[in-house]
């Protein structure tokens, strides 16, 4: 499968010192020195047209297909359980490298500040990450129905 096609990149050449853009196999070069990070931003700003904004949020994209079930989820095994966010939760279990296989406790409305809330909720049983140990307060929770 081939990838995508993400646009053109700065890149510091460090032989000559100096910046060149980078689209696919064509490189041009920029004629900008290494301390004119600027001036170099501002030429691949030129050469594409516009279209290079350092400013636009990156982030996922939303998956809007039918029967996707996006929002906080609350998963584990064993005693490892863990809590984050996706924009389809089937797509988000089935890319888990797990020992063993994952049970779905709750998919929670919600998003980003919801899963913040969880985190420091539970941090004090935070293994890493977005992994926690599946104990006290978090076990009560899990046992009676994952409730906000």
């Amino acid at each position: 499968m081939a990838r995508p096609y993400l646009g053109p990149k700065l890149w510091l050449d460090q032989k000559r010192g100096t910046w060149t853009i980078v689209d696919g196999r064509k490189k041009v070069r920029t004629g900008h020195a290494e301390h004119q990070r600027d001036l170099a931003v501002i030429a691949i700003h030129d050469y594409s047209k516009g279209t290079y904004r350092p400013d636009r949020p990156v982030g996922p994209k939303r998956a809007d297909r039918p029967g996707a079930r996006r929002g906080v989820y609350v998963l584990g095994f064993d005693s490892y359980v863990k809590i984050g966010i996706t924009l389809n939760v089937d797509e988000r279990i089935a890319g888990l490298q797990t020992p063993v296989p994952v049970k779905l406790y709750a998919l929670l409305d919600g998003w980003r500040r919801e899963e913040l809330a969880l985190h420091q909720r539970f941090a004090k049983l935070r293994l890493r990450g977005e992994w926690f140990q599946l104990k006290d307060e978090l076990a009560n929770w899990i046992e009676g129905g994952c409730t906000p």
